[in-house]
């Protein structure tokens, strides 16, 4: 789990190992919100830099919030597994 994850829900923290950015993950965050602002599907920030962490790592992000659908129709590296 990101740091942002356990922030938005601290119980979770007794359960998960967290994984804190990088610099290396704030540069791609930029790079994706360029791009996904270029074909007109921005995200939040947030969403932006835990994409790029699961990127930089190679994880795959099990998540609810379709809007990473267009993390992933923007960079294939990006694994995405969405759940109902």
């Amino acid at each position: 789990m990101t740091i942002f994850s356990a922030i938005e829900y601290p119980p979770a923290i007794e359960h998960c190992q967290i994984i804190w950015p990088e610099t290396g993950d704030f540069v791609r965050a930029i790079e994706l919100a360029k791009r996904l602002r270029e074909v007109g599907r921005p995200i939040g920030a947030i969403d932006t830099l835990i994409a790029g962490m699961c990127i930089n790592r190679g994880f795959e992000l099990m998540t609810k919030d379709a809007d990473y659908k267009w993390v992933k129709m923007i960079e294939p590296d990006f694994k995405l597994k969405l759940r109902r």
